[in-house]
């Protein structure tokens, strides 16, 4: 399993495989997935850093969204919204966006979910799409949403 690094704003990612030997020193890794709550924190919270990876033709991006933000009942027009975000505006291919419908992870600010169930979905991603990095909230979810913080405590999870 891949192991974690904390950057200076303990922001967490976790590094696997190394590079494709076609990268170059300083070049982003070949396959970076992007892990956030809801539909939308691609946008709202990542988007400079989306931006910046469609930048680099050497990068192959990936996003795993762990709820299709259904807490007002808004589920399928929010999840078709964050794939016309990825996809159209960014620049991510249809097969390498998830979203989660799990009623383990349900989208909600009295919700607590379980990292572990994060760290699974999160594993299946990284098996599936090969990712090298994983990009997401810093542990205080970046607004202090419950969701937020266990998508970055699902992703520690992982170091083990």
């Amino acid at each position: 399993m891949p192991r974690a690094a904390e950057d200076d704003d303990g922001a967490r990612r976790v590094l696997g495989r190394s590079p494709s030997p076609s990268g170059t020193a300083g070049s982003p890794p070949r396959v970076v997935t992007l892990v956030v709550a809801h539909p939308d924190d691609e946008a709202m919270f990542f988007a400079p850093t989306l931006a910046t990876l469609r930048s680099h033709p050497e990068a192959s991006v990936t996003v795993l969204c762990l709820s299709n933000g259904n807490a007002s009942g808004l589920g399928p027009a929010r999840e078709k919204e964050m794939l016309a975000s990825c996809c159209d505006v960014f620049g991510v291919r249809r097969d390498r966006v998830d979203v989660v419908d799990d009623p383990l992870l349900p989208d909600g600010m009295d919700t607590t979910w379980n990292p572990q169930v994060v760290a699974r979905h999160v594993r299946r991603h990284v098996a599936t799409h090969g990712s090298h990095v994983l990009v997401t909230f810093d542990r205080h979810g970046v607004t202090r949403h419950p969701n937020h913080c266990a998508t970055a405590d699902g992703v520690r999870a992982l170091k083990g």
